[in-house]
């Protein structure tokens, strides 16, 4: 199997696999992001929000309050739970993450490169509720924002945070093993009035490859390469699953394409 565990093997090569590093994010830092979102959404949503204790931390995800929240507040109001998804991507708490020593020293070590030659982008928070349609993924592989399909991100890294235990009824993401090796086009459709897009590739290309889903703790960290095609799981539990998505890649390969970072005001 090319996919593995950090405990299986010590040959990190970018080009064969998946690798699952468990407990690596202290949870200090999971208990900061909590505090965050409670945060944003007491701003937000002051009234649905007054149950919440002074003391926050990560065990507040086990919570049948802090769920039924979340969902109502979904409900409530598409646009001000957007605001929330947005702002959040842009907090130092997970900026801080995203730059932590606890990652970008694996990524050094998957990679082979040391971290001065990276670019980080696409630090994210993702809130993925139950039996949810809108905004799931389909098959695709992660692109370079901006550039879409003119970069080749065969070079690029993603590294993704369990900020709760996470079982596949979570709606865990789907990864084909070794599909980063083939040259499989992605089509990418974009929404009108919506800066995000849809990805669409031909299913009969992905039939051959092994499919991989991942149980994991609080603090686990998958890392595989941004080409590597994958899609999210079915949530059919009854629980919000909230992850980390961090993206780095190279500057000293000759993909890479300079671009500036450009903020929009959320809509």
């Amino acid at each position: 199997m090319e996919y593995m565990e950090k405990n299986q093997s010590q040959s990190l090569k970018i080009d064969k696999k998946i690798i699952c590093y468990r407990n690596k994010i202290n949870i200090k830092n999971i208990d900061l992001i909590y505090k965050t979102i409670i945060a944003l959404f007491k701003i937000n949503y002051p009234e649905l929000f007054k149950w919440t204790p002074k003391k926050i931390n990560s065990t507040i995800w086990k919570s049948r309050k802090f769920q039924n929240s979340i969902i109502k507040a979904r409900k409530i109001s598409k646009k001000k739970f957007g605001k929330i998804y947005d702002t959040l991507q842009l907090t130092t708490s997970l900026k801080s993450m995203m730059t932590s020593d606890s990652i970008l020293s694996l990524v050094e070590k998957y990679t082979n490169l040391k971290r001065e030659n990276f670019v980080g982008f696409n630090s994210i928070v993702r809130f993925d509720p139950p039996f949810d349609e809108r905004n799931t993924v389909d098959w695709h592989y992660d692109l370079y924002p901006g550039l879409e399909l003119k970069m080749n991100p065969i070079n690029g890294v993603t590294v993704t945070v369990s900020f709760h235990d996470t079982e596949i009824i979570h709606g865990s993401p789907i990864f084909l093993i070794n599909s980063h090796k083939k040259k499989i086009p992605i089509v990418l459709k974009k929404r009108k009035n919506n800066y995000s897009g849809s990805y669409q590739i031909n299913e009969k290309l992905l039939s051959s490859f092994e499919r991989k889903s991942f149980k994991t703790k609080i603090g686990d960290i998958l890392i595989f390469p941004m080409k590597m095609i994958h899609k999210s799981g079915k949530n059919i539990s009854n629980q919000v699953r909230i992850s980390g998505l961090f993206r780095y890649y190279p500057i000293n390969k000759k993909e890479f394409i300079p671009l500036k970072e450009i903020y929009l005001p959320s809509e």
